[in-house]
């Protein structure tokens, strides 16, 4: 499974120059920390954090991978004060998770062509 920890392990195995593998560790850094905050949205006394919006909207409202989170989705869309503004969350959280992933398939690319031009794999 990729992952960012998993990407991690890889990064830190490398022979490369440190530069590349601080980038990606401040990159992952950042990441978790955005996703861990908490939102200013509070449900049933529950500061939601962006990582539990991302999670509940993934995994109950479009994948409907879990019965418990298909409830807690179905159970916000029901409050209409604020299922737009979950909505909303949501999408955000989406496109600054994905600004993390483009970053970082930069950097790979990157990490890549030091790799091939040393032949260090």
């Amino acid at each position: 499974m990729c992952s960012f920890g998993n990407i991690s392990e890889v990064y830190n195995k490398l022979e490369i120059p440190l530069e590349y593998k601080n980038k990606y560790k401040v990159a992952r850094n950042d990441l978790n920390k955005y996703l861990d905050s908490e939102t200013s949205t509070v449900i049933n006394g529950e500061s939601l954090t962006r990582w539990k919006i991302l999670d509940v909207f993934i995994y109950g409202g479009y994948a409907h991978a879990t019965l418990e989170k298909k409830k807690i989705y179905d159970e916000w869309m029901k409050l209409e004060v604020v299922r737009d503004f979950l909505h909303f969350r949501f999408i955000n959280t989406l496109a600054n998770v994905l600004y993390i992933i483009r970053f970082v398939a930069n950097l790979n690319k990157e990490v890549i062509n030091i790799i091939e031009s040393k032949n260090i794999l």
